[in-house]
This record gives structure tokens, C-alpha cells and sequence, in this order.
């Protein structure tokens, strides 16, 4: 197990990560985003929406639930997309899971990812 052998089992998480984890755990939304998260260190809105499906609405308000927990953080990135053999500049919003939150969550992945 994680930091300390037990600190993060169950009976040892804090009221915090204990939110954190029933927040997750109890949408299918977020468990797929964070799965998503935890495998890519990090992904733009369209890169989660296509894996996770749905309306691009309910993402949306999926993401500022977590950031409201501040499970995941976002940030403006400039990339540049080459479409129809056009290269083009685009700014795009990233999400990566925030320090603190992701030793947690990735200590608790296989349980997320049987619940997706």
C-alpha cells in the first residue's frame, strides 16, 4: 500500500479524503474522468470527453465539482493542430489531478475502475 504502509487505508482516511472518494465513487461521470486522469498524467476537455461520452454539458458541470474539491486543477494551454493539412493554434483548457489528490486516487483506481 501507498505512504506508510496504512495511512491510506479506510478506517485511517481523513473526513476530506473520505468525501473525496464518495464524491468519486458515486458518479460514474467522475470515476471515468479521474481513470482517465490517472493513466494520462493530464488531458484536455475534448481527449476525457471522447472517453467518457455523454453530453458535454454534464462534463462540464462534472469538472467543477471536482475542481470545487479540488481534486483536479485546469489550466489554459496553447497547442498547435495540424487539421486538413492545416496547421492551426488553439487554446485549450488542461486538467491534471492535483498533487495532494493523486496519491489518493491512484491508491484507490482499481476500485474506481470496477465501478465505471
Amino acid at each position: 500500500m501507498g505512504i506508510n504502509g496504512t495511512q491510506l487505508l479506510p478506517k485511517n482516511l481523513k473526513p476530506t479524503q473520505m468525501k473525496i472518494l464518495a464524491y468519486v465513487l458515486k458518479n460514474k461521470k467522475a470515476a471515468k474522468i479521474i481513470a482517465v486522469l490517472c493513466d494520462k498524467k493530464g488531458s484536455y476537455f475534448n481527449e476525457i470527453q471522447e472517453k467518457v461520452g455523454g453530453s458535454k454539458t454534464s462534463t462540464q458541470e462534472i469538472f467543477r465539482g471536482l475542481e470545487r474539491l479540488k481534486i483536479i486543477s485546469s489550466e489554459w494551454e496553447i497547442r498547435h493542430i495540424e487539421t486538413n493539412g492545416k496547421k492551426t493554434t488553439r487554446a485549450v483548457k488542461s486538467f491534471t489531478l492535483t498533487e495532494e489528490k493523486e496519491t489518493l486516487l491512484e491508491e484507490y483506481l482499481p476500485l474506481i475502475r470496477k465501478m465505471i
